[in-house]
């Protein structure tokens, strides 16, 4: 142990901060110092700026995406002046659900939700505007699912820019939904309004 010792102790500097640098960067994790390391404390405070990464990083990213996907989605609840919420019905699913969808390669969450708004309801609402209420997995739907729900009460009405995938739009009061509520949609109603537990199981 103590050979192995003096032989990390002889490494220059320069190559411990290679070494740090390029687990940050592939593995994208914050370091935090906990022990007393030159080094690292100047790497940390900027004395050492992390590379652009190189094909090597990439095929290690792309190695754990595709060993460990994950898939992300949000959901608006819309408020209105009386207190009811927004719920909408597809063309090629069942049941009354809040807007929302996937967020796509490039777009953040409230970008996303933004765009999903303006689509389905045609509710323009600004990102700054979202609160985010909760996050849920949904592993029933897809493994490694997740839901973010955001709530929205500056909004403004304009015209649905997606045509064939919603068959109706409706305000409804959220103790009283529609009898076709879907599950996830009613627990989340029980959950913002009504004071129900909340679940991470969406």
């Amino acid at each position: 142990m103590r050979r192995y010792s003096s032989r990390f102790s002889k490494l220059k500097t320069t190559t411990i901060a290679k070494i740090a640098q390029t687990a940050a960067t592939v593995f994208s994790f914050r370091l935090v110092p906990v022990v007393s390391m030159p080094v690292l404390d100047r790497f940390l405070q900027g004395s050492y700026p992390l590379r652009k990464p190189t094909i090597r990083d990439r095929v290690f990213q792309s190695y754990w995406r595709m060993r460990r996907p994950a898939t992300l989605g949000v959901r608006g609840v819309v408020v209105d002046e009386q207190g009811r919420v927004l719920l909408l019905r597809h063309t090629y699913t069942p049941g009354w659900h809040f807007p929302g969808g996937g967020v796509e390669k490039g777009e953040t969450c409230a970008l996303a939700l933004s765009r999903e708004l303006e689509e389905e309801a045609g509710i323009r609402a600004a990102p700054e505007a979202f609160e985010l209420v909760s996050v849920h997995a949904n592993h029933a739907f897809f493994p490694n699912d997740h839901v973010l729900v955001y709530r929205i009460t500056a909004w403004t009405q304009g015209e649905a820019t997606q045509r064939g995938e919603i068959a109706e739009v409706r305000f409804c009061d959220p103790g009283n939904p529609p009898d076709e509520v879907s599950k996830g949609t009613k627990r989340r109603l029980d959950e913002i309004f009504a004071g129900a537990r909340r679940s991470e199981q969406w």
